[in-house]
């Protein structure tokens, strides 16, 4: 997993998680839809603290095929975060960018646009 905070000022900060799933040893590799709303009712089912607040929508990275899902966490500040998937060679790729805010989260949503794959 590879993480970068990006501060805002001393008390907060936004967040950019990069996950990856390796799903080469399962039968089937789920879409990334799919893969958002199991994770979403996963969530629900558990009352676990990330409330899905979206339903997937799909969009353009790079070229590629996502799916993002808003969802809020409470802590000592609600947090703001979208869940970004991409399937891509037997895996589940994730972007999960966080924020304090509604704002800082759509300056994150701005850094989608300069991730580049290489084949």
């Amino acid at each position: 997993m590879a993480e970068a905070k990006l501060w805002t000022d001393g008390k907060h900060h936004r967040m950019v998680r990069i996950l990856s799933t390796d799903t080469s040893t399962r039968p089937d590799t789920p879409s990334a839809e799919e893969f958002l709303n199991f994770v979403a009712d996963t969530n629900r089912k558990f009352g676990l603290s990330e409330n899905y607040i979206s339903k997937p929508e799909s969009l353009d990275v790079s070229g590629r095929i996502a799916w993002k899902a808003y969802f809020n966490q409470e802590g000592s500040v609600q947090w703001h975060s979208v869940n970004v998937v991409i399937v891509a060679k037997k895996h589940i790729l994730q972007f999960i960018l966080t924020s304090p805010d509604e704002d800082g989260l759509r300056s994150l949503e701005t850094l989608l646009r300069t991730v580049h794959f290489k084949n």
